[in-house]
């Protein structure tokens, strides 16, 4: 009886102790993982969402009662588009940017995630339906206001 006591806490112990055994993410799956799951579109959604959002709230900090006619209204809003549409093209542009932001997060992704964990990643989303509720996702933030 005492054997078997503690054979089971000495599998339990060992089940316990599994996840530190795991084997870590390699670079290379993690790249793999974030090409399937369009990390880079991802990337440029975002910025295009955020910059929006502030274009929107800058021209929306105009006051509506101000002194200005509305074409000189138009003329300050479109002054406005163009600065953030200028600044969001740089900023989507910068490669040496792009490669700090992905390499950021691949970092996370190998200290965070086991190598079976991205491999189920990997399995899920480069799947149809992976793919599909990628597509989806996207079209819900577009709709997202």
């Amino acid at each position: 009886m005492k054997r078997k006591i503690c054979s089971c806490v000495a599998a339990l112990a060992l089940l316990a102790a599994a996840p530190a055994w795991a084997e870590p993410a390699s670079a290379e799956s993690v790249q793999k993982m974030m090409r399937v799951m369009k990390m880079e579109s991802e990337f440029d959604n975002s910025i295009s969402s955020i910059f929006q959002m502030m274009r929107d709230q800058m021209v929306n900090s105009i006051p509506k009662h101000a002194n200005i006619s509305t074409e000189q209204r138009a003329q300050i809003e479109a002054v406005i588009q163009n600065a953030w549409q200028k600044y969001q093209e740089r900023l989507a542009g910068d490669a040496e940017l792009r490669k700090t932001v992905f390499a950021s997060f691949q970092q996370l992704a190998q200290k965070h995630y086991t190598q079976q964990e991205v491999d189920a990643l990997i399995g899920f989303y480069d799947s149809p339906v992976g793919q599909s509720i990628l597509e989806k996702q996207g079209m819900m933030k577009g709709e997202v206001r």
